[in-house]
């Protein structure tokens, strides 16, 4: 039996983000489903507040205790973090860190011995054990730091922003230490059809995976919307050149801000919005034009309620960021794939995926709102064809125990 940690990011400092938890509980499933032992090790970025982080680290013990690792879990902090967060917190009563540390194996830093890091919910020897042990490391913590890498034998990088992990590399915006093994899911990163460099790293690519088992087929009522759950604003630029550009999928989805009024479908979109100007104009902007709109923390506050908001809808009518259609990186969403699976036909933009996933039904990529709403005409005309097509291509191309036998054999040989 294989030892697995994988290290997420920031699933504990993000409660209300269901959807953020499913990126890497998929990975988690598929190594499980392998007959691996699998450990989740995260790094922790304190709030100042000593009592709300303790209520962040126990929400994530107690969501990952749904899927049986509650004790498998490991929260660490960088030491400099955790003395800059003390120093600014409200002053605590005497002895109450050090009594906290005997209790439930949080540690100050000066128990750490002067180490980088500090594990919050176990005791230094416990968390350094795990990491010595395991086989492989898989991490999607693109800044971790070389103190807590050189405690794995094998580690293997997971690039799930490709073409902008590359890009902010060549930027010099991030430093990745040196991994043993490098997986995007970008289709074309390190390929002559990429428009962004490789960053002289040996690419091997995957797909997003989806635990099959845990997102069976469910059909929805006929009255039901297409959805997609998604961030909006942000300040995100991307300079192409002597061009800059907004990297959002704000930008995005005014390009096809038209498409409700050239199909009979309803489209709703589930978006992190917030009630203050200018997000609520453009809310109001959205629904003048037909679009359904809700909130993304209301349907996603869960994984459970995440699921079932992707399960209730008819299908999935998505964008991506400018950057993945500019660049045609090949990027397919972790959330697509759960659509997929659940049965749901999925209309997304165009990122240089469709030439490689040849899908004519259940997954249809598209450039304009003319194409897309030719799409959901199709599938609205052939629904029983789509949602088989789209639940086979989820298990063909996306099944969580083939992709994570794949990393297993190529991490490990």
């Amino acid at each position: 039996m294989h030892m697995v940690v994988i290290a997420p990011t920031r699933v504990a400092n993000f409660p209300a983000g269901g959807g953020h938890f499913w990126v890497y509980m998929q990975y988690v499933q598929g190594f499980l489903q392998n007959g691996c032992e699998v450990y989740w090790l995260e790094k922790f970025e304190s709030t100042g507040d000593l009592d709300k982080d303790r209520a962040l680290c126990e929400h994530l013990r107690q969501r990952l205790d749904v899927f049986g690792l509650a004790d498998r879990l490991l929260i660490y902090e960088e030491t400099k973090s955790r003395q800059a967060a003390m120093a600014g917190a409200r002053s605590p009563k005497p002895n109450a860190q050090a009594s906290r540390g005997s209790a439930d194996g949080d540690m100050s830093a000066e128990d750490a011995g002067g180490l980088p890091y500090t594990f919050l919910n176990v005791p230094a020897s416990r968390g350094e054990a795990v990491c010595k042990s395991a086989d492989l490391l898989l991490n999607f913590r693109y800044d971790m730091g070389a103190a807590i890498l050189s405690l794995f034998r094998r580690t293997a990088l997971v690039d799930i922003d490709p073409g902008l992990l590359q890009y902010w590399m060549s930027a010099g915006r991030i430093t990745v230490f040196p991994h043993d093994h490098y997986f995007t899911i970008g289709e074309t990163v390190g390929t002559e059809q990429a428009g962004f460099p490789d960053c002289g790293l040996p690419w091997m690519h995957i797909r997003p995976p989806v635990a099959l088992d845990l997102w069976p087929v469910v059909r929805a009522p006929r009255h039901a919307a297409f959805t997609t759950v998604s961030g909006w604003s942000g300040e995100e630029w991307v300079q192409d050149g002597s061009t800059i550009f907004e990297n959002t999928k704000r930008a995005s989805f005014l390009r096809f801000i038209d498409l409700p009024r050239l199909t009979r479908a309803a489209l709703e979109l589930a978006l992190d919005l917030s009630s203050a100007d200018p997000d609520a104009s453009e809310r109001d902007l959205l629904r003048s034009h037909g679009w359904q709109v809700r909130a993304a923390r209301e349907v996603a506050a869960s994984p459970e309620l995440y699921r079932e908001y992707i399960q209730s809808s008819r299908g999935e009518f998505g964008c991506a960021k400018p950057f993945h259609v500019l660049k045609r990186t090949g990027w397919i969403s972790d959330r697509t794939v759960c659509y997929l699976a659940s049965g749901k036909p999925v209309v997304i933009q165009d990122t240089g995926s469709k030439r490689l996933i040849a899908a004519g039904e259940g997954l249809m990529c598209v450039s304009n709102s003319a194409e897309a709403a030719t799409a959901i005409e199709s599938v609205r005309e052939h629904f029983d064809a789509h949602c088989a097509a789209a639940r086979d291509i989820a298990a063909t191309w996306f099944d969580s125990h083939r992709i994570l036998d794949l990393i297993l054999g190529r991490a490990l040989q």
